[in-house]
C-alpha cells in the first residue's frame, strides 16, 4: 500500500487551516488505514504477512513513529520515505544535466524496462 497525500498536505498548510502538525492528511489516512486493519480482525485472523504500508512525506513527522502497524510476528510493516532532499536533489541534477530528467523517468514510469519490486523468494 502506497499513500501519497502530499498535494493535501500541502494544500492545508498553505490554507492555514489550524494545520498544526507537518503532513496532517497523511496522517489521517495511515491512522484510518490502521482502524480498518486492527478493528476488523485482520490483525489475528487474516493478516497479509506480505504487507507493507509505505507513506511519502514531503517532510519529516515527529509522529511517525507513534503510528505503527505491526504484524502479527512482530514485524513493522508501516514504512515512512521523507522524498524532499531526494527530489530536491534529483530536481537540481535534472536542471544542471540536459537529458538526465528522460533516463530517470524511462526507469520509473514502469513502461518497458523499470525498476520494480518482487519478494525475494520469486
Amino acid at each position: 500500500v502506497v499513500i501519497m497525500m502530499t498535494e493535501i498536505d500541502t494544500q492545508e498548510k498553505e490554507s492555514g487551516g489550524g494545520a498544526i502538525v507537518d503532513n496532517p492528511a497523511t496522517i489521517r489516512t495511515i491512522l484510518a488505514l490502521r482502524n480498518v486493519i486492527y478493528s476488523n480482525g485482520w490483525a489475528s485472523d487474516t493478516f497479509n504477512s506480505a504487507l507493507r504500508v509505505v507513506a511519502h512525506l514531503d517532510q519529516g513527522c515527529k509522529f511517525f513513529n507513534s503510528m505503527d502497524i505491526i504484524a502479527p510476528d512482530g514485524r513493522q510493516c508501516l514504512y515512512g520515505q521523507d522524498m524532499s532532499l531526494a527530489v530536491n536533489t534529483l530536481l537540481f541534477y535534472c536542471a544542471g544535466k540536459p537529458g538526465l530528467s528522460r533516463v530517470i523517468i524511462g526507469l520509473l514510469n514502469f513502461e518497458g524496462q523499470a525498476f520494480r519490486c518482487r519478494p525475494s523468494w520469486q
